[in-house]
Formats: structure tokens, C-alpha cells, sequence
């Protein structure tokens, strides 16, 4: 691990001659490694970054003419109901 921390975990089981299955507990678990996965992004095109801001400028007036409409999209209630459930939308693991 201290030689190659981006190795994949099936490498490093192998080079320590144990399965696949031991080791990935352990990189987890104690070692506080977690599994990603790639993702393809392009480069964003002028077109692109020129429709974000005017929808960032679009909702910043927004919300300057709404003061209340803050408080609903930021607000961090979670709705009870009788039967005990949870609506965990807003909720951070």
C-alpha cells in the first residue's frame, strides 16, 4: 500500500497472497480507503459555461426577490408521519 496507495485492491490482494474479499475490509475499515469509479467528463464547450451563468444570474434574482424561497430550498426539516416514517431527502449520511 505504501508503495502504490492507487493500486486496485485485487493487485494488492494478489502481491499479499490473499483474497480479494480479506482485503477489501481492511481497506476500508481501517485504512479508510473507499472504491471509486471513473467517470468520462469533457471539457465544458463556451456555449456551456455561458448557459450556467445566466442561470446562476437568473437565480441569484431569484432569490433576491424571494427572501422566503431560501428558507424552502435550504432548510434542513425532515417531515414526520404518523406511521414513523422518515422523508430523509435532506438527509447527510
Amino acid at each position: 500500500m505504501l508503495r502504490n496507495p492507487r493500486g486496485s485492491a485485487r493487485r494488492q490482494a494478489h502481491a499479499l497472497r490473499l483474497k480479494e474479499f480479506s482485503v477489501r475490509p481492511i481497506l476500508h475499515m481501517h485504512l479508510h480507503y473507499h472504491p471509486y469509479k471513473n467517470q468520462v467528463s469533457h471539457e465544458p464547450s463556451e456555449r456551456d459555461i455561458l448557459s450556467r451563468l445566466q442561470f446562476f444570474h437568473e437565480f441569484l434574482d431569484l432569490l433576491k426577490n424571494n427572501s422566503d424561497l431560501v428558507n424552502t430550498l435550504l432548510s434542513d426539516e425532515a417531515h414526520f408521519q404518523v406511521s414513523e416514517n422518515v422523508n430523509k431527502q435532506n438527509y447527510c449520511y
